[in-house]
């Protein structure tokens, strides 16, 4: 037995170093060859302008989101949209914000955008993409303006709770000092998760197949084994979530750059008569250890009293619920996730409806 189990061990070492050699030397004609594709990196795009955004111009089925396949389509601006109509450039309604906008796992008409859009028979954009922040929402809606891309009525901003930190990277004056500070306090991993890390970096960049093979594993349920990974959106100290509820004064500077750019983007809008309306929303962190007062809705509460047609607070409505908070989560956003699912979405659309009866 134990002769046997020595031999199936080493026919299984022989193995894997041959099927590891052939795809270091021959990764990307295995690829090729067996059709794989990682649709995520040909449709999301660098963009000169407003640092990145979508191909135009694509449709699959095969966008991805942790393990779940959806379908994306981008138009002939590049923006997501329901894969029907296209060459609008005349909109009632533009929208934008970062993943939660973007709708990122979830077919365009399952987002609150596309349910708005659906329900009010308005012609809406969407110009949301993942890891959006302020200074690209002003980036981004003046460049498309001035240069008679599009044009919209009302500009839409749902502004993120990650928008405090996706911004950091945007203020020069400090963004190396700060970043390196925020990112070794955030991931505090343990021993089996460094390694992981390290190991995934070797394959993305060597072993192609075997790293495409090893993310599928991985989604399917390994990542669970590792806390850092399956829990870290509802960690108490995550960076996205916990300066609503943690006041730090360190905060202040990046808060005062997030504020900044919105009010850079309303005073443009304002001169150009386009309505501008701003709404908020909870992570599941925050359903956890926030609470209305949270900064997060303070800061833009007391932004939109001078600046913003209209106000949406979805936040609060959240904390209203008659139920559970471990049950909120479970019924509105995707499981082991930060992001909104079908259900979600469909609450923040009925809280944005209302503003507009």
């Amino acid at each position: 037995m134990i002769n046997f189990i020595k031999k199936s061990l080493l026919v299984l070492f022989i193995t894997l170093f041959i099927f590891l050699t052939l795809d270091f030397f021959f990764g990307k004609k295995l690829k090729n060859l067996i059709k794989i594709t990682d649709d995520e990196k040909i449709y999301r795009i660098k963009n000169e302008f407003y640092h990145h955004g979508f191909l135009k111009n694509y449709s699959t089925d095969k966008a991805r989101w942790g393990n779940k396949f959806y379908k994306f389509c981008s138009d002939h601006n590049g923006f997501k949209y329901d894969c029907k109509k296209n060459n609008e450039t005349n909109f009632n309604y533009a929208f934008i914000g970062d993943s939660f906008t973007e709708g990122i796992g979830l077919r365009y008409e399952d987002t609150f955008v596309g349910m708005f859009e659906n329900i009010t028979k308005q012609k809406v954009v969407n110009l949301g993409v993942s890891s959006y922040s302020p200074y690209l929402y002003k980036n981004k809606a003046i460049y498309l303006l001035e240069n008679k891309i599009i044009n919209f009525n009302h500009l839409i901003v749902a502004v993120d709770l990650s928008d405090l930190n996706d911004d950091r990277s945007f203020n020069e004056s400090y963004v190396s000092e700060k970043n390196l500070r925020n990112t070794e306090s955030y991931h505090k991993y343990n021993f089996l998760s460094n390694f992981v890390i390290k190991i995934k970096i070797i394959l993305k960049k060597n072993f192609l197949v075997t790293d495409y093979l090893a993310r599928q594993i991985w989604w399917l349920g390994v990542r669970n084994f590792f806390n850092n990974y399956s829990e870290h959106y509802i960690a108490y100290n995550n960076i996205n979530s916990s300066w609503g509820y943690r006041k730090r004064i360190e905060d202040e500077k990046d808060i005062n750059f997030m504020v900044t750019n919105m009010l850079q983007l309303s005073k443009y809008l304002k001169r150009n008569a386009i309505e501008f309306s701003l709404i908020i929303y909870p992570h599941p962190a925050s359903i956890l250890y926030d609470n209305k007062s949270s900064l997060y809705k303070k800061t833009w509460e007391n932004f939109c009293i001078l600046h913003c047609d209209y106000f949406i607070d979805s936040y609060s409505n959240f904390f209203d619920l008659n139920k559970n908070k471990e049950k909120i989560i479970e019924d509105y956003y995707i499981k082991g996730d930060v992001h909104f699912n079908k259900n979600g979405n469909y609450f923040l659309f009925k809280n944005l409806i209302n503003n507009f009866e």
